[in-house]
C-alpha cells in the first residue's frame, strides 16, 4: 500500500503481479487470494469475483467457460487502475453507500471534498451464504457490511477504531 497526500493506492508489486497473471488452468483460489489484499480498493468486489469463486466450490465442477474470464480480465483492470482512496477526514461531510444483489453486500464510505468532489475513503463486500441468498432485498444484512483500515462503517454509525 503506498500512501500520499492525495491518498492510499494498492502497492505497485501488487498491480505487477496481478496484471502478470494469466487465467488460471486449475486452480482460482490463488488469483482470489491475490485480488483479496487489494480488496479495499476494488467496489463491489464480492459481485465481481462470483463467477471465479462458484468454480472453486466443492461440489461445482471446473468449468473456465464465458462468465469467468470476463470476470478475470474486469478483476485486472480495475486493480490496475489508478485507483486511490482519500484520507479519511473527521470535519468533512461523511457519506455511507451500499448495496446488495443476489450474491453479495457492498459499502462504500466517502466523503465531499471542499472542491465538491466526493471520493471514496474505503470500500466493503462480502458475499452472501446460500441461506442469506435466499432472503428478500430488505432482509439482506446491510449493517454489518464493512471493517476497512481502522474505519468502521454500518449503516447505523461511522467510528474510527
Amino acid at each position: 500500500m503506498d500512501s500520499t497526500s492525495q491518498g492510499i493506492s494498492p502497492d505497485k508489486n501488487r498491480i505487477h503481479a496481478v496484471k502478470q497473471m494469466q487465467p488460471p488452468s486449475t486452480e482460482a483460489r490463488s488469483f482470489l487470494g491475490l485480488v483479496n489484499t487489494v480488496a479495499r480498493f476494488v467496489p463491489n468486489l464480492a459481485a465481481m469475483t462470483e463467477p471465479i469463486r462458484r468454480i472453486t466450490h466443492k461440489n461445482h465442477p471446473w468449468l473456465w467457460g464465458p462468465e469467468q474470464p470476463e470476470a478475470f480480465n474486469k478483476l485486472c483492470d480495475l486493480i490496475s487502475s489508478d485507483t486511490v482512496l482519500a484520507h479519511f477526514d473527521p470535519s468533512l461531510p461523511t457519506q455511507i453507500r451500499y448495496d446488495a444483489c443476489k450474491i453479495g453486500i457492498s459499502s462504500a464510505l466517502t466523503q465531499k471534498h471542499p472542491d465538491g468532489s466526493i471520493r471514496p475513503v474505503a470500500y466493503a463486500s462480502r458475499s452472501l451464504s446460500p441461506v442469506e441468498q435466499r432472503y428478500s432485498q430488505t432482509e439482506k444484512p446491510y449493517p454489518e457490511c464493512g471493517h476497512v483500515r481502522g474505519v468502521i462503517f454500518t449503516s447505523m454509525a461511522v467510528s474510527l477504531t
